[in-house]
């Protein structure tokens, strides 16, 4: 198959929905990562916590994903994921709302923030149903492209965020090596706890907007299955 009819089998509303909702959540995720320090230590002002807090939120994370992602076996892909991008976006943001003194309201907002992303694996799951959905309606299983151009947008996600976090930072007041204004403590707070917070609820409009519920999947899966044992 041409690369060029590959990539126009993947231009349809599902995959559009996948990839936009995926890149949004990644740039939440990534986001906060990239410019989380700057928040331990000049907002908090605990850099010795910097370390326990990153293991804090990776590793409630991989707790999540292994104990609540299968219950997309149960609930659905989109219901599930529609959840988990919701409660890490509100635990997120509700990190800028607590006292940064206050350090085991933080550590438990980071603990709900991780343990909820759960979706992220899910929503990459809803991958192969959009390839299914590609096969069924135009003839052509476009798997290689469609992880592929998938695939960059995770890895655009992940180059991009650092460098525009520091900037947006550089906006707001801070100045490096030195005691920070209130003004832009307050600043460093948005560009770590909101702005990634808001990026995991964005992604709740194209997941909305995502139109193949699990009985549209099974009923394709059917269709292809029987198409094959024509063949």
């Amino acid at each position: 198959i041409p690369i060029i009819q590959s990539f126009k089998a993947c231009i349809n509303r599902p995959f559009l929905c996948l990839f936009a909702l995926n890149s949004l959540a990644l740039v939440g995720k990534f986001g906060q990562a990239g410019v989380a320090m700057y928040y331990y230590r000049y907002v908090m002002q605990r850099s010795d916590l910097a370390a326990l807090l990153m293991v804090l939120l990776n590793g409630s994370t991989a707790v999540g994903i292994f104990l609540f992602a299968r219950l997309s076996k149960h609930f659905g892909k989109k219901p599930t994921t529609i959840v988990s991008f919701l409660l890490a976006g509100v635990f997120q943001m509700a990190i800028y709302f607590v006292d940064y003194k206050n350090v085991v309201m933080i550590m438990i907002l980071t603990v709900c923030s991780g343990i909820t992303r759960f979706g992220l694996p899910v929503a990459t799951a809803m991958l192969a149903d959009v390839i299914d959905y590609v096969e069924d309606e135009k003839g052509i299983r476009a798997d290689g492209t469609a992880y592929s151009v998938y695939s960059f947008g995770t890895k655009l996600s992940s180059a991009l965020v650092g460098t525009v976090g520091v900037l947006l930072l550089t906006k707001v007041g801070y100045v490096a090596n030195a005691v920070q204004t209130a003004s832009a403590m307050n600043g460093i707070n948005i560009v770590v706890n909101i702005l990634p917070g808001a990026c995991w609820l964005l992604a709740l409009i194209p997941l909305f907007l995502y139109n193949l519920d699990e009985k549209k999947c099974v009923e394709i899966r059917e269709h292809l299955d029987a198409r094959e044992d024509v063949e």
